[in-house]
């Protein structure tokens, strides 16, 4: 019986001490994978950061593009507007000078005019110089010319004077024509001189606006090509983005697979334990049964008289504790569930339970488990992952985000209470604090349903 009972143990110890070979397989698959989501996800998020100047160069080369088709749009309206100027110019020139020909003309007949009524009055002024005379009675003597002929005289007289006064006047009026002649002359010459510095100037101008444009327009033809590029690169940088993020996600459904499968092999290897235990255990009773009932009988023999000792009290079954611990020490400051993201600024939901602490703080592990991830993440930025096992008939994982850094390595067994990294503020953060996650069997689970 003894032997029997010491082959049983054996056997039980056999198998409790007995690791699976998959078991350290799967853990270096794990770690491999891990280290590969963690390469993946650092491509993609320099993917992403590429993409996003890749965008913003294009949209600034939109822009500087619109606004220089824009200033080349002005530009050449100014340049089709000092045409026109120029065009309007010219036919003022023209006219101008069409003016100034006929003014000139106006002043030369004018200064003909009166040099020729000059010529006229010289000739009246002489003629009555000659006929006009105060030796009248003397003619009178000589002549024998009578009082009648003498009025005649007098009245012929008279007659040239009033000519010789309608041809000054008509000299005066030719004089003033031609003076209101030659100022209109130097009113066109200072016009037409105006007119022509106006010109040059609207010359020069077109010759700068035509430079601009086409300085303008080689602007432009560049922005285009540096347009192209940009859009050629964001192109590319998304079509990797979008590489490295399908390729990301199918390493996840593996790495979520094989988690899975983690926990198949968990819970068959717990099954054949369990099975084990109970053979154990009904071989146990039957030589502990067997062993009673030969002491019963030899106690019986010697005091059939002893009375049989009193039942234990029932004792009450005390309620469960938390599994777990705080990771450190700091009150709830975001809880599980839809939140506005402050860094994001949009709807999303906040996978876990943040705990206010200063940069630095010791964390510590939540419970007794196995290191299974640790890498960088642009959103968590420093992530762990401890497995916890079963704990209470699940299995338990919890994650810690936003470390300035950890201080144990994949694959390593902690205690609960150990140091395993220190509070921090990588990734999306606004401030050190601890992001705690658990998964309860693969699920992320909001942590205070299960003691936090």
């Amino acid at each position: 019986m003894r032997r029997f009972t010491a082959g049983v143990a054996a056997l039980a110890l056999g198998l409790t001490l007995a690791v699976p070979a998959w078991a350290d397989d799967l853990d270096n698959d794990r770690e491999r994978i891990a280290q590969s989501l963690t390469a993946a996800q650092e491509r993609l998020d320099a993917d992403t950061k590429s993409l996003a100047n890749a965008t913003s160069a294009l949209q600034q080369s939109r822009g500087e593009l619109e606004s220089a088709r824009e200033q080349l749009a002005q530009t050449q309206r100014q340049l089709e507007q000092a045409q026109a100027d120029d065009k309007s110019a010219a036919a003022r020139l023209a006219q101008a000078q069409n003016d100034l020909e006929e003014a000139k003309a106006a002043v030369a007949e004018g200064e003909r005019h009166v040099a020729a009524q000059k010529l006229e009055v010289g000739n009246v002024v002489r003629t009555q110089y000659q006929q006009k005379t105060n030796m009248v009675g003397i003619g009178m003597v000589v002549t024998g010319t009578d009082t009648g002929d003498i009025n005649n005289r007098v009245q012929w007289s008279q007659t040239l004077f009033d000519a010789t006064q309608a041809e000054l006047e008509k000299l005066e009026e030719l004089q003033a024509q031609l003076v209101a002649a030659q100022q209109r002359q130097a009113q066109i010459e200072e016009q037409m001189a105006a007119e022509r510095a106006a010109a040059a100037a609207n010359l020069e101008e077109r010759k700068n606006l035509a430079a601009r444009a086409v300085e303008e327009e080689q602007a432009v033809a560049l922005l285009v090509e540096t347009n192209a590029s940009a859009e050629l690169v964001a192109a590319q940088q998304l079509e990797a983005s979008q590489n490295h993020a399908t390729a990301l996600s199918a390493e996840q459904k593996d790495v979520e697979a094989r988690i899975v499968e983690r926990l198949r092999q968990q819970q068959e290897e717990e099954a054949r334990r369990a099975e084990t235990e109970r053979i154990n255990r009904e071989n146990r009773a039957a030589e502990e049964k067997t062993q009673a009932a030969l002491e019963q009988a030899d106690q019986a023999r010697s005091n059939a008289q002893a009375p049989a000792p009193a039942a234990p009290a029932p004792k009450q079954a005390a309620a469960p504790a938390s599994p777990f611990i705080k990771p450190v020490n700091g009150r709830v400051t975001s809880r599980y569930g839809m939140r506005l993201h402050p860094v994001l600024k949009v709807w999303k939901l906040h996978d876990g339970t943040d705990y206010g602490a200063s940069c630095n703080t010791p964390l510590r592990a939540a419970a007794d488990g196995v290191v299974t991830e640790r890498y960088y993440n642009a959103g968590y930025g420093n992530r762990l992952m401890i497995d916890h096992g079963r704990i209470n008939g699940k299995f338990m994982t919890t994650g810690y985000n936003h470390a300035t850094h950890y201080t144990v390595k994949v694959g390593q067994r902690v205690k609960q209470g150990d140091v395993i990294g220190y509070v921090g503020s990588t990734g999306y953060s606004t401030g050190c604090h601890l992001h705690l996650m658990v998964w309860v069997n693969g699920k992320v689970t909001n942590p205070q349903t299960v003691g936090f």
